[in-house]
């Protein structure tokens, strides 16, 4: 289903697939500064890092798939069933739940480095934002111009990889997905053959400094992996995200639409205490 990759040129891009069966309402959403950032079991943020990307907005609480904050960092989640397995809360670590570790990710690290040390006393709680949304198996990827990181929560407790590989898929397991790269895997949906071939296009394409240049091929890159609905299979790939890191820019196409659509944080007020909202579809 979905993947995600980092590209760096002169600029830092950030790109993934959100692959599917159905839409939930997603809209571009920034999280400004001064917006207070509600935790289930930590205290609350009155300030932090602006924060862009999509997701949806529950009970004026934003519910994020991926995003970048004012620094360029980027993160997402991706599926990750039958392997993540979240917490209950233990003393002493903060207690994070699934749906809001993206929020307390990018809320308050400008690096992949200070990510990973926040994320070492971090524990992902076993709890629902609500009865009609349960918790969903993710595992995530984070990413800055210098490296990337790949977050899974499973038995063992929460792992933490260096990515240099710069690219994410679902299953297996980080570790299991490298191994597989020395197999001869056929191109095809599953989650290792996505990655295999991502790695290749990702880390042979050029190095292009035109802006309009860059989103294509990182829209073509993530076309070439994408998912097209069938009557067999009915998991597409629902939008492709492209994130200038570096200006903060938030590029998007959907589903049978040759439109990209552009949403810039530079456009929006990240001093205001209220959650903002881009492009809806």
């Amino acid at each position: 289903m979905c993947t995600a990759l980092n590209y760096v040129s002169e600029k830092h891009y950030f790109g993934r697939n959100f692959d599917w069966n159905e839409g939930y309402g997603e809209k571009v959403v920034i999280t400004p500064r001064n917006f207070k950032i509600k935790f289930r079991y930590e205290n609350a943020m009155d300030t932090h890092f602006a924060i862009m990307g999509m997701g949806i907005i529950n009970n004026n609480y934003p519910l994020y798939y991926d995003g970048v904050n004012e620094y360029g960092l980027c993160m997402a989640g991706l599926n990750f069933p039958d392997n993540a397995v979240y917490k209950e809360c233990v003393e002493d670590k903060k207690n994070i739940t699934s749906y809001e570790i993206v929020l307390w990710v990018l809320s308050q690290c400008k690096t992949t480095d200070e990510a990973r040390t926040l994320l070492q006393n971090t524990n992902i709680a076993n709890t629902a934002f609500s009865e009609n949304l349960s918790t969903s198996p993710l595992h995530w990827i984070v990413s800055d111009r210098n490296k990337s990181i790949v977050i899974e929560p499973v038995s063992e407790g929460l792992m933490i990889y260096d990515n240099h590989t710069n690219v994410l898929t679902n299953n297996p397991v980080f570790p299991k997905q490298l191994e597989n790269l020395k197999k001869d895997i056929p191109y095809g949906p599953s989650s290792e053959s996505r990655f295999k071939r991502a790695i290749e296009l990702v880390n042979s394409a050029p190095k292009i400094i035109d802006e309009s240049e860059c989103v294509k091929k990182i829209t073509d890159i993530l076309l070439e992996v994408g998912r097209v609905k069938t009557e067999e299979e009915p998991k597409y790939t629902i939008y492709s995200a492209c994130i200038n890191a570096t200006d903060i820019i938030y590029y998007y196409k959907l589903y049978e639409d040759d439109k990209t659509y552009k949403v810039s944080l530079g456009d929006c007020d990240i001093s205001s205490d209220k959650i903002i909202e881009g492009n809806v579809f």
